[in-house]
């Protein structure tokens, strides 16, 4: 579904117990925070069951994007801007996902 539908997800949705639909309408809560075709994938996933939205994916998010901007060769200063994070950190991240 997207790392931006999940943290989307997570902002309006965190710590809760949501249920997914297992065919979304457009008058379900989870189509209007992260739209339909995201709904869709999620339906296909989970659908008909209650789903323990994460109370802060955040930190969890932000490393998955900051791996994926760097193997599409984006530099360090940018994925930093863009994530609202120092470049620091995206250093820290990198360096830990070699490691493992």
């Amino acid at each position: 579904m997207g790392i931006q539908a999940a943290a989307q997800l997570a902002r309006d949705f965190g710590g809760r117990r949501v249920y997914i639909p297992a065919s979304p309408s457009w008058r379900d809560q989870i189509i209007r925070s992260i739209g339909i075709r995201a709904a869709i994938r999620l339906a296909h996933l989970f659908g008909g069951d209650r789903v323990v939205i994460p109370a802060h994916p955040d930190r969890s998010l932000r490393r998955e994007q900051i791996m994926i901007l760097r193997r599409r060769g984006i530099s360090v200063s940018t994925i930093a801007r863009s994530l609202g994070c120092t470049e620091r950190y995206v250093y820290r991240v990198l360096s830990a996902k070699r490691e493992d």
